[in-house]
């Protein structure tokens, strides 16, 4: 998986690319490195794909998110997403939630740099 842009920043919209032959659901998951491990996801992506609304939602730190109505993706996108508004600098992973193979991106967060 790919980003463009390649370092999303809070409350921008990007896409995501992937292979050709990728199969995945409409929601992304999205940790945030605490300087020793992943830990567990923060927020709850959304894809633009199928006419849906792109949009992002706090797990509060959880790791479980509300009930979702889950859809099937396929092929290289682009699926449009937002970045969460609260997201704070630091180094950030993307990862395809329902997927037979996860495929995961990271990326920093850098607000001074805008």
């Amino acid at each position: 998986m790919t980003l463009d842009p390649s370092d999303p920043q809070p409350g921008q919209g990007f896409f995501a690319f992937f292979d050709e032959s990728n199969s995945r659901g409409g929601y992304f998951l999205l940790y945030r490195w605490d300087g020793s491990s992943w830990g567990d996801p923060l927020f709850v992506l959304q894809s633009d794909a199928g006419g849906r609304v792109a949009s992002a939602e706090s797990l509060g730190g959880g790791g479980e998110g509300t009930g979702t109505d889950d859809y099937g993706i396929d092929g290289v996108g682009p699926d449009g997403l937002l970045a969460p508004d609260d997201m704070r600098d630091g180094f950030w992973r993307l990862c395809t939630a329902n997927a037979a193979d996860h495929a995961c991106v990271q990326f920093r967060v850098d607000q001074s740099a805008s």
